[in-house]
């Protein structure tokens, strides 16, 4: 920043703008390597824009039906890019590095035969 810039700012503008680069490079420094690069851009000091890369994840059955679609539309809409996808949390979970197929199987056996026998006390056969 250059001297006649901050002589220009008010005493409130510029610890706006220390704040913000103070913020900017604890962003820089907290970046992990595979994460996509947070930036910071400033058309004045009272606009600053950030971009992050966010993973979110929804289970459907926690939203009444249409809901997920109308916020991707609605973020799509307002120029947000967006990434959705409808994937099975058990087929995503084989995919991980060190988790043990074996282990995981054993466990939806587990959970299917609990399902099973939950299902049978709470509707005997007639």
């Amino acid at each position: 920043e250059s001297e006649s810039e901050s002589e220009s700012l008010s005493s409130e503008d510029a610890e706006k703008q220390s704040f913000l680069d103070a913020y900017e490079d604890e962003l820089r420094e907290s970046q992990g390597e595979d994460e996509a690069e947070a930036t910071v851009a400033s058309t004045a000091v009272s606009d600053v824009y950030v971009d992050f890369v966010v993973d979110a994840v929804f289970t459907p059955t926690d939203f009444p039906e249409g809901v997920l679609d109308a916020a991707v539309s609605a973020l799509e809409a307002s120029g947000v890019p967006v990434d959705a996808r409808d994937e099975k949390p058990l087929e995503v979970l084989k995919k991980l590095e060190g988790v043990d197929g074996e282990k995981l199987q054993n466990l939806l056996d587990a959970a299917a035969a609990a399902a099973e026998a939950e299902a049978g006390g709470l509707y005997p056969p007639s």
